[in-house]
């Protein structure tokens, strides 16, 4: 099952912390609806869509049904 935030990995500023963790990237920004999605958002795939601890890998959408990852 795939859930999808919005938005590429930001850059990594000087004195910020870069995020390690699938589950990290997807409490970091908003989340979009899978219609919604535009190429270059994250797409995140979970044993339970429900449980961010169950993340387990994250991909990048680039169109139509498309993503990398």
């Amino acid at each position: 099952m795939a859930e999808a935030s919005s938005g590429a990995a930001p850059r990594q500023r000087p004195g910020t912390r870069r995020l390690r963790s699938a589950c990290a990237w997807w409490t970091s920004g908003p989340h979009v609806s899978l219609r919604s999605l535009r190429a270059g958002d994250l797409v995140f795939f979970a044993h339970d869509t429900s449980e961010p601890d169950t993340i387990h890998h994250v991909g990048i959408f680039i169109g139509a049904t498309r993503a990398l990852g």
